[in-house]
């Protein structure tokens, strides 16, 4: 077992590797408050020259000012998300109910699935009888209960609102493609309002990446997890029509995977004024930020993030809403 080392040795250790503490009295309390994992483990890295030698006038209180910025980032990142799966639910509903009008319980079929992938459509299914199950039984009254008393059949408009993203993700991954093509449709709604310019179709497939990758997302902010070097898993697809607004090349193979290559998927599924809000929200904590760190460049963690250099500076701020 790893021995443990009390507030004093640890910020000894780090005092020793270079790091300024000014306030010795005051960082105790904040690593005493705050995971010391969490805080120097996730984010003193980039103060570094290397391992266990920080670079010259790197601060401990610089490391918390990066911290805090991380922590903004997932609260006004999660805020949008959630904006998304709102409307993503909503559309995705009403489709689904006009495509299978008058079919009781008709999610709960296997024949109203694409036959793509058997597995996934069974587990989906699954969750779906879950959550009927889970309401049907409660004491107190909720819509589920409502609608199996009264109609004996819960439409997929009330149930829809109890899915996770997850479940959202592969419900919509597992639906025939007719009605996948309308949730596509309805999407370019959105990407007119940000002034992309449409020449060519949203397809399924690139649908299912960009939901994808946004649930990967999802889930870092969810689980507070660090966003700064966030990856994932794979390139999201490439839709023209919206790279190009941003000079990203169907090339740039591996680059389409980071935080700054996920945000701007959010564009196709929320408003001006929700993905406007984000927009500013990021570039006001980032020109916060750069005022309150000297040891390195600001570009250094945009870089880390996927954002062009000095990005919140280039580009001009957006109106509000």
């Amino acid at each position: 077992m790893k021995e443990f080392s009390d507030l004093n040795s640890q910020l000894n250790i780090l005092n020793q590797r270079g790091l300024i503490i000014r306030d010795f009295k005051k960082a105790k309390k904040y690593l005493l408050t705050n995971n010391y994992y969490n805080i120097i483990n996730g984010y003193s890295k980039y103060f570094q020259v290397s391992t266990d030698v920080y670079y010259p006038n790197a601060t401990f209180e610089e490391i918390t000012h990066l911290y805090f910025f991380d922590q903004q980032l997932k609260q006004y990142t999660f805020r949008t998300i959630k904006d998304a799966e709102n409307h993503i639910k909503s559309i995705t509903a009403y489709y689904y109910a006009k495509y299978y009008h008058n079919v009781p319980y008709a999610y709960l079929e296997e024949t109203n699935y694409a036959k793509k992938n058997i597995g996934e459509i069974r587990d989906t299914i699954k969750e779906f009888n879950k959550l009927l199950n889970k309401y049907r039984n409660k004491k107190s009254n909720n819509p589920i209960k409502h609608h199996t008393k009264l109609h004996n059949d819960v439409p997929i408009w009330v149930i829809i609102q109890y899915l996770t993203f997850g479940q959202l993700y592969y419900f919509i991954k597992s639906l025939p493609d007719t009605i996948k093509s309308k949730i596509c449709s309805s999407l370019y709604s959105f990407l007119k309002s940000h002034d992309v310019k449409i020449t060519s179709p949203l397809t399924n497939e690139i649908l299912d990446s960009l939901l994808k990758n946004i649930l990967e997302l999802r889930n870092k902010c969810a689980h507070d997890q660090r966003l700064i070097s966030f990856s994932c898993k794979a390139d999201v697809k490439y839709y023209k029509n919206l790279h190009e607004k941003y000079g990203i090349k169907k090339e740039a193979s591996g680059e389409r995977r980071d935080y700054y290559n996920t945000f701007i998927l959010l564009q196709c599924f929320t408003s001006k004024a929700q993905f406007n809000k984000l927009h500013n929200s990021i570039r006001k904590t980032l020109m916060n930020l750069e005022k309150k760190i000297s040891s390195i460049e600001i570009n250094t963690l945009l870089q880390e993030l996927g954002f062009p250099n000095n990005w919140h500076k280039k580009i001009d701020k957006l109106p509000q809403y």
